[in-house]
């Protein structure tokens, strides 16, 4: 985008109050080591009721290190991100459409989670799962193969004995808000995040309680954590 068109972009969204927009949209203008913003929801429930009745054309597997070319080809994980996560315990369902290449994945975690995207560091307990890194490829969106992957991830949990399924829902995707919370995910927290150079800084506010938290770091949790 032209320097003069962006700035103005950005100015009218900040004359129209909408702060967290034109700051997020400058964001994705600028280097990642240099500056981000974001804001999301954590979501959860305790039980789902998904339809069954999907297409019987739809394919859906549980991803091992043979599928890392299919899950980097969709996107969002680098190969190192996805051998990581593969190997820290972390599951994948990949979903496709009869024989074709895998073009949607879900990803789940139990326990203690790391976002990067958001510096967000939370544990969601041994019976806690955390879906996170939903995408389909642009071309195969609203065909049905989504939601046959996130089905699988649901009954995956359910026979490891979960209690609590969480999901994270960025402040700017209308569409996913709009189909979790129809899913029975209701807000639990709200977090806003901004990265200046090396320092992260993550506020957390619980819904329900109305108690918030502010977080300042310059690194990544190593420990005993699954980063997602």
């Amino acid at each position: 985008m032209k320097p003069i068109r962006f700035l103005g972009r950005i100015l009218r969204l900040f004359a129209r109050g909408e702060f967290s927009l034109g700051l997020h949209t400058l964001a994705g203008e600028l280097p990642a080591w240099l500056f981000r913003f974001n804001r999301a929801w954590i979501v959860r429930t305790v039980s789902f009721e998904l339809s069954e009745k999907y297409s019987p054309e739809v394919k859906v597997h549980t991803a091992t290190l043979s599928d890392i070319d299919d899950i980097d080809r969709i996107g969002n994980l680098t190969r190192d991100q996805v051998e990581s996560l593969l190997k820290a315990g972390a599951v994948c369902f990949l979903s496709s459409l009869g024989d074709d290449p895998p073009v949607a994945v879900v990803w789940g975690a139990w326990g203690r989670c790391y976002v990067r995207g958001m510096g967000f560091d939370y544990d969601f307990g041994p019976a806690g799962y955390y879906m996170f890194g939903a995408y389909t490829v642009p071309e195969a969106r609203g065909k049905g193969i989504y939601m046959p992957a996130l089905a699988a991830s649901i009954r995956y949990a359910h026979d490891h004995q979960a209690t609590a399924f969480f999901g994270l829902l960025e402040f700017t995707n209308n569409h996913s808000f709009s189909i979790h919370t129809k899913l029975g995910l209701s807000p639990f927290l709200y977090i806003t995040y901004a990265k200046i150079l090396f320092v992260r800084f993550s506020h957390v506010k619980n819904l329900a309680e109305g108690k918030s938290s502010l977080k300042v770091s310059i690194r990544v949790p190593r420990n005993n954590v699954t980063i997602v």
